[in-house]
């Protein structure tokens, strides 16, 4: 893990100036001073990932994480506000960025006390960024190769759209690869030594892996559901595999039986929810983009689901 940590840091920096010299040389009549102050933090926040992955040690992991989920709470903060950083509308949705929002607040005060829960919620909000901005943004690469001097507005446009993903992947990207530091696992199991969640047993590790990849489908499905419900049939059973999927985490976390069959039944329905969703839409391309998140958490309660009854059978 500590070499994969090292390789994912080395390359970040490199990722992100390859990102910015696509974007920034062919034109600047795009950037604000937010563009260019952004995009210089994220270089050193990706130099100083690179270094930390050197020191094995956790502190600068967390400052690093804990910064960049910090940084995301306050663009929200701003958003709710009506303060616009960049002329686009970051958060369509004022309930999708409050429920973000509070997320993010969560994993930091969690990550401030070292707490194990919020590493993992941390690392699928961070994963949840990753993927989505850099799934998207892979289809802004080419139409921003050279402007569009005959459609020179909406060539703007795509630039700043590109240039926001891309902020969304690398954050995201850098966050993984900070928490997922074993210094910080470490640290977190440092203080709570004797907690179930510490054991390798085969159970608590899917059941850890079920925990975050939940987390992760969460927000997905909450934009499904408040803003892109491409099936309509299936808008509710978004909202309320949302609710399940959180209500269960969280029992979970705080050790409840009942926590993880939630989690394996709303797993259950993710995968549902996944199949019906591609049979009845008109865009399967879109379909297939919340496929990734759901699919995940589906999967992992199948395993969660077998060494559950596996335990429970050689109990009896």
């Amino acid at each position: 893990m500590t070499r994969a940590i090292r390789v994912l840091a080395l390359a970040m920096p490199l990722a992100i100036c390859v990102a910015w010299f696509h974007l920034l040389a062919p034109t600047t009549a795009w950037t604000t001073p937010v563009v260019w102050t952004v995009s210089a933090a994220l270089v050193v926040g990706a130099l100083a990932t690179t270094w930390a992955s050197w020191r094995s040690t956790a502190t600068p992991h967390l400052v690093i994480g804990v910064g960049l989920l910090g940084s995301q709470a306050a663009i929200i903060a701003c958003s709710l506000a009506g303060i616009r950083l960049v002329p686009h509308d970051l958060f369509p949705d004022r309930r999708l960025a409050i429920v973000v929002g509070v997320a993010l607040v969560l994993a930091i005060v969690g990550l401030v006390r070292h707490r194990m829960w919020a590493r993992w919620l941390g690392l699928a909000l961070g994963a949840v960024g990753l993927c989505s901005g850099g799934l998207n943004a892979i289809h802004y690469w080419p139409v921003t190769s050279a402007p569009d001097l005959a459609h020179l507005q909406w060539s703007m446009d795509m630039y700043l759209t590109a240039w926001l993903l891309f902020v969304s992947a690398f954050g995201g990207a850098l966050v993984v690869a900070n928490l997922a530091s074993p210094a910080v696992r470490e640290a977190c199991i440092a203080k709570a030594p004797h907690s179930t969640w510490t054991s390798s047993h085969a159970l608590v590790r899917s059941l850890r892996w079920l925990v975050i990849s939940a987390f992760a489908a969460v927000p997905m499905l909450l934009v499904y559901a408040w803003i892109q419900p491409i099936v309509p049939a299936t808008q509710t059973s978004a909202l309320v595999l949302a609710i399940t999927l959180t209500c269960g985490g969280i029992l979970a976390i705080r050790g409840k039986v009942a926590g993880a069959l939630l989690l394996v039944a709303s797993g259950g329905g993710l995968l549902a929810q996944t199949a019906l969703t591609a049979l009845y839409a008109s865009d399967r391309q879109i379909a297939g983009y919340y496929a990734i998140f759901w699919i995940p958490a589906g999967l992992v309660a199948i395993a969660c689901a077998f060494h559950l009854f596996a335990t429970l059978s050689r109990r009896r």
